[in-house]
């Protein structure tokens, strides 16, 4: 599938509550439907990047299949969904490196906190349309 000039695929842990409920959030609030979906396990992502493989961060993956990881994926996601602007400005005040450190003291801790499902699955309320198998 070739992703188009204003799509991005967002790659994440479907073991992971957390994960999924971002993800879901995203999709609720996409609504020019410029963001699909996938997990690190989807055939998809083995068959078109091997390379990526399930650590702790989210992938954005854009029309250039450039990835992006951490809280630039993030920052990504939340500018495709036109994120409150107020936000977004306090958000980037953040250097970068600081905000990476707050990423991974979280997502090395999200399964103790968030917990983790037994399966590896996408959020329902996401559009079938918009998974990446």
């Amino acid at each position: 599938m070739k992703i188009n000039k204003e799509n991005i695929v967002v790659v994440f842990d479907g073991y992971c509550v957390m994960c999924s409920n971002f993800a879901s959030w995203l999709a609720k609030r996409d609504t020019h439907n410029k963001i699909f979906y996938t997990t690190f396990e989807s055939n998809f992502l083995i068959e078109n990047y091997p390379e990526i493989k399930l650590i702790d961060t989210v992938f954005v993956i854009d029309n250039n299949s450039k990835t992006y990881v951490k809280t630039e994926a993030i920052n990504i996601c939340l500018e495709r969904i036109q994120y409150s602007k107020f936000v977004m400005s306090i958000f980037n005040l953040i250097p970068l490196y600081f905000a990476n450190i707050l990423y991974d003291i979280v997502a090395k801790t999200r399964y103790t906190f968030f917990g983790k499902k037994k399966e590896c699955s996408i959020p329902s309320s996401i559009l079938k349309s918009r998974i990446l198998n």
